[in-house]
């Protein structure tokens, strides 16, 4: 969230910049689109003490206070990435899970489950492939360019589900890559 409101801050001071500048301009009529390219950070921690099922869920926000007084300058949203970095807390000893499925999802727009084939936590994390499909383009529209209010905040939903045969604890920073389109006159 740190990384959204800096990003807020930083369209603001690009559209500020670029909008002093088009005052010395003779025409003022055409709009400026200003691209900025964000992070939005999470770092979330899957553990489990015993062997058996678990099922982790952490929830991103998406949004700032910056961003909320500022979205009607925002004209288009897309997340072109999304990855996570895994360390083990246990110096290797944290059990691989296996049956594993990860789900991403807003409350009532956007729905995406993966379920990776074998291997390390990691590996099976760097299966994960945002595509660029009609439900992520109507989600980010939806919580992004139109009111939140209708559709509650922008935020995102992470759940990782599946079975360890023994004590597992990681550490996972989930990254989504964005662009943001900003206009200004």
């Amino acid at each position: 969230m740190n990384n959204f409101t800096k990003l807020a801050g930083y369209a603001l001071v690009f559209i500020g910049t670029f909008s002093l500048t088009a005052f010395s301009c003779e025409d003022l009529t055409d709009d400026l689109t200003i691209k900025v390219p964000t992070e939005i950070v999470k770092t979330i921690r899957v553990s489990s003490e015993d062997a058996g099922t678990f099922s982790v869920e952490e929830i991103i926000d998406l949004a700032s206070e910056e961003y909320k007084a500022n979205k009607e300058n925002i004209k288009d949203a897309t997340i072109e990435k999304i990855t996570f970095e895994v360390m083990d807390n246990l110096s290797g000893e944290s059990a691989t899970p296996t049956n594993t499925e990860i789900t991403i999802y807003n409350d009532v727009h956007y729905r995406l489950s993966f379920k990776p084939s074998a291997g390390t936590l990691q590996e099976q994390l760097d299966q994960f492939v945002v595509v660029q499909d009609k439900a992520l383009k109507d989600y980010i529209h939806t919580n992004f360019m139109e009111d939140p209010s209708n559709s509650g905040n922008p935020v995102l939903h992470i759940v990782f589900d599946g079975t360890v045969d023994k004590p597992m604890d990681y550490t996972v920073t989930f990254t989504a890559k964005c662009t943001f389109e900003a206009t200004a006159k």
